[in-house]
């Protein structure tokens, strides 16, 4: 009798979940014959599956499968990489200065109706975005840090920023990917797109099914999907909605979800010592943190004046002395408080840098 395995992905409470689920699927699978991922989702129907207007986390992962990554990221290192076969962005090169990135696009991604994915692709979420019609909140780019973005040619993308920044990556890595070909060239329709409901075109590993509200989005694989040289093996997947963390884990357990990266804390090393389950650990991106505010209370100012300029705010009277705070970092027994909030899962950070950042320092410690 074949065995069933499930997956679950764990991560650090100082560290939030996020991040790409791989399943190891069997060797001798054939593309579409390695079976469904039935993944649980507590956090609601997605409002929108067009990238340029969804802001909430199911519409995201939802999208994740549909649309090509803009810049690739390696997962071992979290550090982008050029030549990712799951990505539009092949290589770059930057100025001297630090504020042009000239990218070179793959020429061999199609969107599953055959068209070719270009830089027009891309460049339709920037004019999108520089409208004004869209919120660039949804994208978390703040387009006023981006002098220009031109494209030349099909196949490549020039971006000019007016500062040297080291964030400056993820932000060009923000701008979406969009099936320019069959969405609205004036913006003031993109709201009303039939495309935000029923995304009829695929440039993922998966392409859209059905999407039943309260119940279920189904997405099949996509064969003509370009970044899986041997062809994508799951036959599909399923975001099935549950109403809590607690359903999602019973549900997981009694094998009607055979994928899930939300488990509650405290049901966490029950499913790690599972022998039915495959755990994968990994930090994300959230922390945990206490803050003293040590400005005078009795007399409240802002922290800037009009001009943008530093204001003093005085010293509190216990908070205000530095040896008062060392003294209370002292006294935190935090490792005691990772075992005993948090189960073990979580991660003490030497520094306001998350494990899970680039510019994490390895070296330190706590």
């Amino acid at each position: 009798m074949k065995k069933s395995v499930r997956f679950v992905v764990l991560a650090a409470v100082m560290v939030l979940l996020a991040g790409l689920l791989v399943p190891v699927l069997a060797q001798d699978a054939k593309p579409g014959e390695g079976g469904i991922l039935i993944e649980g989702n507590f956090g609601g129907d997605p409002a929108s599956f067009n990238a340029l207007l969804a802001n909430d986390t199911a519409s995201g992962r939802v999208i994740s499968f549909l649309i090509p990554s803009a810049i690739g990221v390696d997962p071992a290192t979290a550090l982008y990489r050029q030549d990712d076969p799951s990505a539009l962005m092949k290589s770059w090169t930057i100025s001297e200065d630090e504020l042009t990135y000239t990218f070179t696009l793959r020429d061999d991604l199609k969107w599953s109706d055959g068209t070719p994915i270009t830089s027009a692709d891309y460049m339709y979420s920037w004019e999108a975005l520089k409208s004004g019609l869209i919120d660039s909140a949804n994208n978390y780019i703040p387009i006023d840090i981006i002098e220009s973005i031109e494209a030349p040619d099909a196949t490549t993308v020039i971006i000019q920023f007016k500062a040297a920044a080291c964030t400056n990556m993820a932000e060009a890595s923000f701008i979406s990917v969009m099936p320019s070909h069959i969405l609205p060239t004036d913006f003031t329709q993109l709201a009303d797109a039939e495309y935000n409901s029923n995304p009829s075109i695929s440039g993922g590993v998966f392409s859209f099914s059905e999407f039943r509200p309260s119940e279920q989005i189904a997405l099949v694989a996509n064969q003509s999907y370009g970044g899986a040289a041997n062809g994508v093996l799951p036959s599909g997947w399923i975001y099935k909605v549950v109403p809590d963390q607690t359903v999602l884990v019973e549900q997981f357990i009694a094998g009607e979800l055979n994928v899930i990266d939300g488990a509650g804390l405290n049901r966490r090393q029950e499913l790690v010592d599972n022998a039915d389950v495959q755990s994968y650990r990994f930090p994300g991106n959230a922390w945990d943190y206490l803050a003293l505010n040590y400005a005078d209370p009795t007399n409240p100012q802002n922290a800037v004046d009009e001009s943008g300029n530093p204001i003093d705010q005085g010293h509190h009277p216990l908070f205000g002395d530095v040896r008062v705070r060392q003294a209370i970092a002292a006294a935190l027994d935090v490792d005691s408080i990772v075992q005993g909030a948090v189960f073990g899962f979580g991660t003490r950070m030497p520094s306001m840098a998350i494990p899970a950042s680039w510019a994490f320092d390895k070296t330190l410690a706590p």
